[in-house]
């Protein structure tokens, strides 16, 4: 009997010992997989080389890699890597397999080398781009160079974007030359009626792009959750960086929502509505730290569409400076009655030298822009500028500790009239000002042209006279905002 009661008692410690292995998979010995953020466990994907002395005869291995980047995505699961060697691959790149949660799929460059994926004599029919994810998923693409596709007809894109693709990652890539001056064109586009969640686009460099009536960096449609942060664009034609909502697959209308503008520079871009950030229909954005200079307008937050609001975005602790119209445009001046967008917040920016065409001024609210709240901005306009223009319509909530300076005569705009000192621009516009400073120069860096510099010199009186509310925690430079010694514009003496 005692025999087989141990035994029996052997026989259950062992069958308990499988099951709590299979309860913890976590903790088994020399597991493939690790843990990752999202809670799942990542398999140990494989990676596939590809180089331009390969064959898509070979296994893709570094010692026998694929000759073409679409070889190798045909041959991918979720969590392989492809790494493709310096050189010049030139076709259209598709994404026929997708990632899965914790494991994606990444097509990025060998380290140390320069891939080049070029659209030099490959044809354009409808919206094509040099790579294309379409209802893709859980897809990184990172450190690769796409220049070269340009049409007269059809429209070009460098990274195409479509149909509800999740979980995208862009981030290191250079775009440049993507082109359709008499059209339009794309270095990356993100198109889609159904939603689409979770997108990063960060780190990319995109300039020389003649972009027609298209734009460098654009997304329209019904996005959800997304970030576009620390992207550099400059030297080229159209909007920098454009979200916009549209309507959904099942007809309602749906706004881009919850999405970060942020640490992004943008420059020299050229063309009617060359604008640095614009956003239309969009739904608790953040457009904080940018650095934006030398475009048609700085940052437009507008809403044009009769069935949808603008509402609970932030623009703050931006330097915006030479742009020939507005520096920072609220509403639009063709928008419909029932286009409204409202408490929005515009803090802690630095303006200066805009409305160089000389009829637009440094701040603008369109008719509706209602209840938006503006605060410790330092507005700098030229001499024959004009701070603020508030035309009818347009409401403001609560407006204060802002430092306007000129050399010239001072000028705020309220329907067409204009104002030439701060009590009298107070009792034109029925708007508070509470704190807030005329005539005192805030001591930037520099305002040199050519040599701009919007930082604060460490006498300026805007140093401590700021209030800390909806500023955000960091300033341009990402350095922490002082509590109770906030100062105004976007920059913050440490």
């Amino acid at each position: 009997m005692k025999i087989h009661f141990v035994l029996a008692l052997l026989c259950s410690v062992t069958l308990m010992s499988c099951y709590k292995t299979q309860l913890s998979p976590a903790t088994a010995v020399n597991d493939p997989r690790e843990k990752n953020g999202t809670g799942q466990l990542a398999l140990a994907g494989v990676t596939y080389y590809v180089a331009t002395t390969g064959s898509d005869a070979n296994d893709g291995s570094l010692g026998a890699p694929f000759l073409t980047i679409n070889k190798a995505l045909t041959v991918v699961a979720p969590g392989d890597v492809v790494q493709v060697r310096g050189g010049t691959y030139n076709e259209k790149v598709h994404f026929p397999v997708n990632g899965a949660k914790a494991n994606p799929i990444t097509l990025t460059a060998y380290p140390g080398e320069t891939p080049v994926i070029s659209g030099q004599g490959l044809s354009v029919s409808g919206t094509e781009g040099l790579i294309t994810l379409d209802s893709a998923a859980y897809i990184n693409i990172n450190g690769l160079e796409i220049t070269g596709l340009s049409a007269s007809s059809g429209t070009p894109v460098g990274i195409l974007i479509m149909h509800g693709s999740d979980y995208i990652h862009l981030t290191n890539n250079h775009l440049h030359d993507i082109d359709n001056a008499g059209g339009s064109s794309y270095a990356i586009l993100v198109d889609t009626e159904e939603e689409a969640i979770w997108m990063e686009i960060d780190g990319n460099t995109i300039h020389d792009c003649a972009t027609g009536t298209g734009g460098n960096l654009v997304l329209n449609g019904f996005i959800t959750s997304f970030s576009i942060t620390n992207n550099t664009i400059y030297n080229g034609v159209g909007t920098g960086i454009s979200a916009t909502g549209d309507f959904a697959t099942n007809g309602s209308f749906s706004p881009v929502n919850h999405g970060d503008f942020t640490g992004n520079t943008i420059y020299n871009l050229h063309g009617t509505d060359a604008t640095g950030i614009f956003i239309s229909n969009g739904l608790d954005m953040i457009i904080d730290r940018n650095r934006i200079s030398d475009t048609d307008q700085g940052i437009v937050l507008t809403s044009v569409n009769p069935n949808w609001f603008t509402q609970q975005s932030y623009i703050r602790n931006n330097f915006v400076h030479n742009c020939s119209r507005s520096g920072i445009s609220l509403g639009h001046p063709s928008a419909g009655v029932n286009s409204i967008m409202s408490n929005n917040f515009v803090v802690n920016n630095t303006l200066l030298f805009n409305g160089a065409a000389g009829s637009d001024a440094e701040l603008t609210v369109w008719s509706n822009a209602r209840q938006n709240y503006i605060r410790n901005n330092i507005i700098y306009a030229r001499p024959a500028g004009i701070f603020f223009d508030l035309n009818p319509g347009g409401t403001i909530s609560n407006t204060g500790n802002n430092a306007y300076y000129t050399i010239g005569v001072q000028q705020w705009r309220r329907n067409g009239a204009i104002s030439n000192t701060l009590a009298n621009w107070k009792l034109a516009s029925g708007v508070q000002e509470i704190s807030s400073t005329e005539g005192i120069d805030p001591l930037l860096v520099s305002t040199v042209a050519g040599a701009e510099d919007l930082h604060l010199q460490p006498n300026s009186p805007a140093k401590n006279t700021g209030s800390f509310s909806y500023s955000g925690t960091l300033d341009i430079d990402g350095q922490p905002r002082v509590v109770n010694f906030t100062d105004k514009g976007a920059d913050e003496l440490q």
